[in-house]
């Protein structure tokens, strides 16, 4: 078939994306999903309010009350070969989290129960996991997925969750239950043994959910804070490993009797709007498609669809929002195909600290020595000074013209504690690094940072407290500076302190100068502090959760 649609200038046949573009394209609008289809509208209807039943169907595993109000895009195609087009032959459906919007992916002839009913509800729990836990570990997310795609709601409006997964039944049956302890280095881009990993998460977190309940709520809640997963992990278990379960968990296995929770689903509004979509908006669809399609192919190629897709909406129907607000894929695909070729060129180069790094001296004492190698481009430098649930606060990568760095934030031993990577090749070589021996914190984070326009500078702002509080005259900032060669504090108290005191923090320019500006307690005067970068200062970057905080 694909032969045949490759072949359509011999035989005048149109492709798939063809005669997806001649469709009648509709927008629907739910209280939780809006979505963008070609599908029969009658079916689409019916479609967009069995996802809002089964979306509040789901978030029942956490409470009753769990119901919030993000809104996800759906891209909901007419049928299986349709979404075989974007997504490959072995996918049907698929969830993608891109940080400022989330998209869900799949085919209308899926929703009413034919064919991959489960995958579909495996992708759906995906989204719905992602509501609550935005960055959980991945045996987590599979696991809760393979837990959460046999859930059920009855003709009498009774939702059942915990129904024998039979394929991962399946997998423990013939292979037997892998060691826990290896979910924790689940890669997914292994797929030798992807079927025994699938079913070891599905095993662990039903036994976890039927056995240890209050245990699995008190780790879902540090996920939910935004701690990372081993340290969520702890918190819920103490030193226990997930191999220290394996037995109970294979016993629970073997006797087979399924605990089944049930739960009434709540009243689901059903309003859906409907609107006929215009060519040109139908064009941006398919970019957004093409854009976040999983199938198999290189990220410039992808780029340079969307690009296609794109400059026809906007020649059709350059006046409508959707197209407008469909645009911004272009800019992203660009800087994803940048960054995808960055990486591969990485992993070819060798675990060399780059020449232009500079030999400077360590902003305080530790293992951050500029110019020190490190094995991993990771925050595991915090980690080894202690493991504990408080040593990594913050992680985030930024793509300097010097190269890619990564700031990692926490505070180890209740201590804050920063450091700058530039990565070099595989591994990852030391910018800078600071940790503050003479004071105490609950949490270091990354609150808010701004990259000059030509991507040559960074100015990072940390904020800290020494105590978990709602008091924000606790909090205390720090501004670093970083070229990805050399790593200085960008400002300094007038005792020469980097760390500084106030309140609702902003950047001010007067006279040519940047200064970082912070209000005083209860509308006191503010204190302005002179920022050494020079650059250009595009918009603040997302400002970050504090650790803790829902």
């Amino acid at each position: 078939m694909l032969g045949v649609l490759l072949g359509v200038g011999l035989c005048g046949c149109a492709t798939v994306q063809q005669t997806m573009a001649s469709h009648p394209w509709y927008e629907l609008k739910t209280q939780h999903f809006r979505i963008l289809t070609d599908a029969d509208q009658k079916k689409a209807v019916r479609s967009a309010i069995e996802l809002e039943r089964y979306r509040r169907a789901m978030l029942l595993l956490w409470s009753a009350d769990a119901n919030p109000e993000e809104v996800t895009w759906v891209l909901m195609v007419r049928d299986l070969p349709e979404l075989f087009e974007y997504a490959g032959g072995s996918r049907a459906g698929f969830f993608r989290d891109f940080g400022a919007r989330t998209v869900f992916v799949f085919s209308a002839d899926q929703i009413s129960g034919v064919d991959s009913r489960d995958v579909l509800e495996h992708e759906l729990a995906h989204m719905v996991t992602h509501l609550v836990t935005p960055r959980p570990p991945h045996w987590v997310a599979e696991g809760l997925s393979k837990y959460l795609e046999t859930t059920r709601i009855s003709d009498e409006g009774e939702v059942a969750f915990g129904k024998p997964n039979r394929l991962s039944m399946d997998w423990l049956t013939n292979v037997g239950l892998m060691d826990l302890d290896r979910l924790w280095t689940w890669n997914p881009s292994d797929r030798g043994e992807i079927g025994q990993y699938y079913a070891a998460a599905w095993a662990l977190m039903h036994y976890l959910i039927t056995e240890r309940p209050q245990h699995f709520a008190a780790m879902m809640r540090e996920l939910s804070k935004g701690h990372d997963g081993r340290s969520a992990w702890r918190a819920a278990f103490g030193d226990t490993p997930l191999s220290g379960y394996w037995q109970a968990v294979r016993d629970y296995l073997a006797r087979g009797r399924w605990q089944l929770l049930t739960h009434p689903l709540p009243a689901v509004p059903e309003a859906v709007n409907v609107r006929r979509m215009s060519p040109g908006e139908a064009h941006a669809a398919l970019a957004w498609l093409e854009a976040v399609g999983a199938r198999e192919k290189p990220m410039a190629a992808r780029a340079a669809a969307v690009a296609r897709e794109l400059d026809l909406a906007e020649k059709m129907d350059p006046t409508s929002a959707l197209v407008k607000d469909t645009a911004v894929w272009r800019t992203l695909m660009n800087h994803v195909a940048e960054v995808e070729a960055r990486e591969v060129a990485t992993k070819k180069a060798p675990a060399v600290c780059p020449a232009d790094v500079a030999n400077d001296q360590p902003l305080s004492p530790g293992p951050w020595v500029p110019r020190t190698m490190t094995t991993g481009f990771d925050a595991e430098m915090l980690r080894q000074i202690d493991p504990g649930p408080r040593s990594v606060s913050y992680v985030q990568e930024f793509y300097l013209a010097a190269g890619d760095v990564q700031i990692a934030s926490g505070a180890p031993g209740g201590v804050p504690a920063l450091f700058v990577l530039r990565r070099a090749g595989p591994a990852g070589c030391v910018v800078n690094g600071w940790r503050d021996e003479t004071s105490q914190a609950s949490a270091l984070w990354l609150a808010s940072w701004w990259e000059a326009k030509d991507r040559s500078h960074l100015l990072l702002l940390f904020a800290s407290r020494s105590q978990p509080s709602d008091d924000d005259s606790q909090l205390r900032w720090m501004a670093l500076a970083t070229d990805g060669k050399r790593a200085w504090w960008a400002a300094r108290g007038a005792d020469g302190s980097p760390v500084l005191s106030g309140k609702e923090p902003r950047l001010r320019r007067a006279g040519g100068k940047l200064t970082l500006e912070l209000a005083g307690p209860a509308g006191g005067t503010s204190t302005s502090y002179p920022l050494e970068i020079a650059s250009e200062l595009g918009p603040a970057g997302k400002r970050a959760k504090e650790p803790g905080k829902p």
